[in-house]
């Protein structure tokens, strides 16, 4: 959709467009299953410094519109039926905006306020926010593919550590 939308040869087209307006992710590449067709999924290659600097510009609002970051963040599913999930696994129903899970640590998704917002990669990573304690960070690993829960355990391991240190700032 973005190729046609505007107007590029390519999918290459669009991510270079964002590179060079945002200036983020500048040596990342797209390599599943291809560069010419991306899984946005978790096909991304990056450095977790790269990473950072995204997730930060995301949080800081530096390059989305309210409207867009509004929307990012909210479900976009809520009324729709899960017949499968890629984190049915946890026990826990989360639910979805543009890119981003909206974590509810229940197996209804009754949450009523979303504390961690995040996006595991198909590799182990675990990129996070958390609006209402004001942080957020990620778990950079390299596993296998398919190994997108490992990030969000070991994550759950040192959270608690986490927050405690996100309130001494």
């Amino acid at each position: 959709m973005a190729v046609g939308a505007g107007s590029y040869s390519d999918w290459q087209a669009v991510f270079s467009d964002f590179q060079a307006s945002t200036g983020l992710l500048q040596n990342a590449t797209y390599s599943l299953p291809r560069a010419t067709n991306p899984r946005l999924a978790g096909g991304m290659t990056w450095s977790g410094a790269e990473y950072v600097a995204f997730l930060k510009a995301i949080y800081n609002r530096s390059f989305l519109s309210q409207s867009s970051h509004d929307a990012m963040f909210s479900d976009q599913i809520l009324e729709l039926p899960i017949e499968s999930s890629p984190i049915d696994d946890l026990n826990e129903e989360w639910h979805y905006g543009y890119g981003v899970w909206l974590e509810c640590r229940n197996s209804v998704f009754n949450c009523t306020e979303i504390e961690y917002y995040s996006s595991p990669g198909a590799y182990g990573a675990y990129p996070f926010i958390n609006f209402n304690k004001n942080f957020f960070g990620m778990i950079s690993m390299q596993d296998t593919l398919d190994s997108n829960i490992k990030g969000y355990d070991l994550f759950r391991a040192v959270q608690q550590l986490s927050e405690d240190w996100a309130e001494c700032n």
